[in-house]
């Protein structure tokens, strides 16, 4: 069972917090695991990849921070990819809310105000395919791909569904799917169309090109039509690209016909 979570925080008093919030939600997250199970928190912070994805969505920073008044609402989105994890995070959340346990997002003090679930079996997961099945896909938080030891900040098929491959193969415990390269992707599935721009991911100690916006995806090889389906239908749990346990990477995905030009 993997799980998707969406968290409104409300701030409980005026704050100004710094603009790298995905370093700070990962700390909120492992405080939250670590209130209801210290081992599981433990080995979740020591596993290589981690078996999270998360974005932060708050009001825009202005010189340097992000103002919030009272009951300003910041919203964290959580894909959980095994079954413990999930569970854990439900009940650490169930009880942060009964209790009305204040949650501290750097400096400020939050209420979890309000908590919606999807749970999904991996399984289940896939997307509608017909003949030259075109698919939406929203990159909402920065993302990028590394490339040897370069930051890639451009939507790359190849490297996109690479990348959930990878992530699925790493978590899914019984159906592993098989190895396909970047470049036997981009002969599968076309890049259609993308409307976007190039946006740095900002961390305490720097900032990460990448991009966030549309790609049009159309899927031309009927042989890897299933698999890119599962993979899509698992992007939103999983996010896309490097450092999405600190807020990169996150997308949506929608079946859609192209856009007018």
């Amino acid at each position: 069972m993997i799980g998707l979570f969406s968290i409104s925080l409300r701030a409980l008093e005026s704050a100004a917090l710094p603009p790298h919030l995905g370093e700070l939600a990962h700390a909120l997250l492992f405080d939250l695991l670590r209130s209801e199970d210290p081992a599981l928190s433990a080995a979740v912070h020591g596993a290589n990849p981690k078996p999270f994805s998360l974005a932060v969505h708050a009001p825009p920073a202005k010189d340097g921070r992000i103002a919030l008044s009272k009951g300003d609402i910041v919203r964290l989105t959580v894909g959980t990819l095994d079954a413990p994890l999930t569970r854990c995070l439900c009940t650490a959340l169930a009880l942060a809310r009964s209790e009305k346990r204040p949650l501290r997002l750097g400096e400020g003090g939050f209420a979890c105000s309000h908590v919606t679930y999807r749970a999904a079996d991996f399984a289940d997961l896939a997307m509608p395919v017909s003949a030259k099945a075109v698919f939406l896909a929203d990159f909402r938080t920065p993302t990028a791909f590394k490339m040897g030891d370069v930051y890639y900040p451009f939507p790359e098929p190849g490297l996109f569904f690479s990348s959930l491959l990878r992530r699925w193969n790493a978590f899914c415990p019984d159906e592993k799917l098989p190895d396909v390269s970047p470049e036997e992707w981009r002969s599968s599935v076309w890049l259609s169309r993308f409307r976007g721009r190039t946006k740095p991911f900002l961390m305490k100690g720097g900032r990460i090109p990448g991009f966030t916006g549309q790609l049009w995806l159309e899927l031309a090889d009927p042989q890897r039509a299933r698999t890119a389906a599962r993979l899509l239908a698992f992007a939103p749990f999983a996010g896309a690209g490097v450092k999405t346990a600190m807020g990169m990477g996150q997308v949506r995905v929608a079946s859609a016909r192209q856009p007018r030009p």
